[in-house]
């Protein structure tokens, strides 16, 4: 929601009463990115604006309910998510256009971890916002963790990245992976609509067949570098040590 009456626009998240852990959690994220900016440039996530709410702002929608609230305040985003541009848009992501929004998330994540924040939900393309000049704004930090540094849960955002990307250039036909550790593979769980085709895609579908699908069906082809790229960042989950960034932006996916 973005605020009115107002020289210089904001988008504005609320929290309902059910919600406030969030809130509690993500306020002091931000405060603490916000505290590292310098550090961090903030090129890449969303800038938290401290602001207290009052009522000449905006008006409440009438669906939420009003006891409670907790508002936080960002920079205006007036383009729309990943998720908006897929879905309402009808738009598929090209290989290339993957790409360039992988080398961007990833230089996020290592900027992230130099701090020792985990954001837990890069999977989710509503979480990937668009400023302006379209460069990419990561938000929500509600899920987000602070942890020790040399944690190998810091893969996990690898992890996330893998199924954004399978969500974009695959018409978000994908909703999960499993990483098959004994197979040294990864199946994909389909969406439902998927589903209605295979019954196999409620326990997963070898990722081999599931892209021979979307060739055959939806004329959907991805590169083997692609391919190998996904099975590092898959993989990254299972990992002891920390994966490296600077190699997977070395990648021959990425610069080639």
């Amino acid at each position: 929601m973005q605020q009115i009456n107002s020289r210089n626009k904001l988008t504005v998240k609320i929290f309902e009463k059910r919600k406030n852990i969030f809130y509690q959690n993500e306020i002091v994220i931000l405060r603490y990115l916000n505290e590292n900016d310098f550090a961090i440039k903030n090129d890449y996530f969303v800038k938290y604006k401290n602001l207290d709410y009052n009522e000449n702002m905006f008006s409440i929608p009438d669906e939420i309910r009003k006891e409670n609230l907790k508002f936080l305040f960002f920079e205006n985003l007036s383009k729309l998510s990943l998720c908006d541009y897929i879905t309402f848009y009808k738009e598929k992501t090209k290989e290339i256009h993957a790409k360039y929004l992988c080398y961007k998330i990833l230089c996020a994540i290592e900027k992230l971890r130099t701090i020792n924040i985990l954001h837990n939900k890069l999977d989710d393309t509503s979480y990937i916002m668009l400023d302006d000049d379209f460069n990419i704004k990561i938000i929500h930090f509600c899920e987000a963790k602070r942890i020790n540094n040399n944690n190998n849960k810091f893969n996990n955002d690898l992890f996330k990245l893998a199924i954004l990307l399978l969500k974009l250039v695959s018409f978000k036909k994908i909703k999960s992976i499993n990483y098959n550790k004994n197979d040294n593979k990864y199946e994909i769980i389909g969406t439902n609509e998927m589903r209605t085709k295979s019954n196999k895609l409620n326990k997963g579908i070898e990722d081999s067949q599931f892209w021979e699908r979307l060739k055959k069906e939806d004329n959907i082809n991805v590169s083997e570098q692609f391919l190998k790229f996904i099975h590092i960042l898959v993989k990254a989950k299972k990992e002891e040590k920390i994966v490296d960034i600077k190699n997977l932006l070395n990648h021959e996916w990425l610069i080639y």
